[in-house]
């Protein structure tokens, strides 16, 4: 009977809690609930809700955004970033970011449909549109671009015991002077990354995603058009990051790493990725340096410049069911010499839709397809794409050499 009643109490409360929630309604003119996207914060309680309508956001108040540890949502009205704007004005002088997390937010600290731009910091830890200090908010369909830092995380930086998780986002246009232009994650952080858009970042190190003694998860990314000397699409030191069903195209690294590079990570595991047409010295596709790379149903083809899979000092890599084919400096190769032909490994033209249009998805007839494997292995699909188109001289012309080269180089 106590538990029966002990239960009723709770259910009341949270009943009670979820009918007392409100909703707090902020216009970029202040005639709202609040007059600031901050106001509106500092109003609310847990469970509430600061619904912000489409406009431009200038000023203090709202940027360098506080949820003080609150479990709210911030989302705005539209639920399109393009329409809801947080202009942080940054300056060197005057630095400012987005949002600034900071109080222990979990994952019931939500922040969605926002565009966050022109954050500035000119000092560490960066993070221009974004800061996660200790803390695990929750970043959904929010576009974070053309912010600037001089150190660590021209987008989003993460630090301490910190376990965001950013989802159908698109991080792009964004600058770090070292590491991360993109994302940076460092000391105990662990980041989720799943179904972004992470394109057109630099910096030195990590030109769309930097991470340095930390964890960081990747799934289901479109990481793309990156830039740094060392790992043009990703870099990652010391710990083992898990990239799985991810998109690394046209990244350039000025030395190694193209798509991505790893660096006294222990034992990475990638898995169902494409890395096509990205550029490097050395490792067109992914570069390892005091690392063992476990790669399996992964698809590495038309490096420019580097073989498809390079490595330095005390390195491995084991490979089952990858293609790796037209890598300008070799295929098989390296670290990688002799796994042709076994465990599932091949050196065929993938066959994707339309190359040439950024379209890595497959044609019905491709090697990398469910059931077509050229040696009859049961790999199932290769290469992070499903099919979605039929083979022909469309879909033949625009995977060629020729066609990715025009377009990459």
């Amino acid at each position: 009977m106590r538990r029966v009643l002990g239960f009723a109490a709770v259910l009341i409360l949270t009943l009670s809690a979820q009918a007392s929630a409100r909703t707090w309604y902020v216009d970029d003119a202040g005639t709202g609930d609040a007059p600031t996207i901050q106001a509106g914060i500092d109003s609310s309680s847990t469970g509430d809700t600061v619904l912000v309508a489409s406009g431009t956001y200038r000023g203090d108040g709202n940027r360098d955004l506080d949820l003080k540890g609150k479990a709210i949502t911030v989302k705005s009205e539209s639920d399109d970033p393009a329409t809801c704007i947080i202009d942080c004005d940054g300056t060197l002088p005057e630095p400012h970011r987005g949002f600034h997390f900071h109080s222990g937010e979990t994952r019931l600290s939500v922040v969605r449909g926002f565009k966050i731009i022109n954050g500035v910091i000119g000092a560490a830890p960066g993070g221009g549109g974004i800061l996660s200090e200790s803390a695990s908010p929750t970043i959904e369909n929010c576009m974070i671009s053309e912010n600037e830092v001089l150190y660590r995380g021209g987008g989003v930086s993460c630090r301490g015991v910190s376990y965001p998780l950013f989802k159908e986002c698109e991080i792009s246009s964004n600058t770090a002077g070292d590491y991360g232009g993109g994302i940076y994650c460092q000391e105990w952080a662990t980041a989720t990354v799943e179904d972004c858009n992470i394109t057109g970042n630099e910096a030195d190190r990590g030109g769309g995603i930097s991470t340095h003694d930390c964890s960081i998860v990747v799934t289901g990314c479109t990481v793309s058009g990156n830039s740094s000397e060392f790992g043009g699409g990703m870099v990652a030191y010391y710990r083992d990051p898990q990239v799985t069903e991810c998109v690394f195209a046209g990244n350039v690294a000025s030395f190694c790493g193209g798509g991505a590079y790893f660096c006294d990570c222990g034992t990475v595991e990638i898995g169902a990725c494409t890395f096509v047409a990205n550029n490097a010295g050395m490792g067109s596709g992914i570069q390892i340096d005091d690392t063992d790379l476990d790669l399996t149903n992964t698809i590495v083809a038309y490096g420019i410049r580097g073989e498809g899979v390079g490595w330095g000092n005390v390195s491995s890599a084991s490979l089952a069911c990858c293609d790796v084919y037209e890598n300008e400096d070799g295929d098989y190769v390296g670290c990688i010499a002799g796994q042709e032909g076994i465990n599932g490994n091949f050196s065929a033209c993938p066959s994707f839709c339309y190359a040439g249009l950024d379209d890595f998805r497959l044609c019905d007839e491709s090697p990398c397809a469910p059931g077509n494997h050229p040696d009859g292995y049961a790999c199932g699909l290769i290469g992070a794409l499903d099919v979605d188109c039929s083979c022909g001289p469309s879909a033949a012309d625009g995977s060629s050499w020729g066609a990715i080269k025009a377009k990459y180089r």
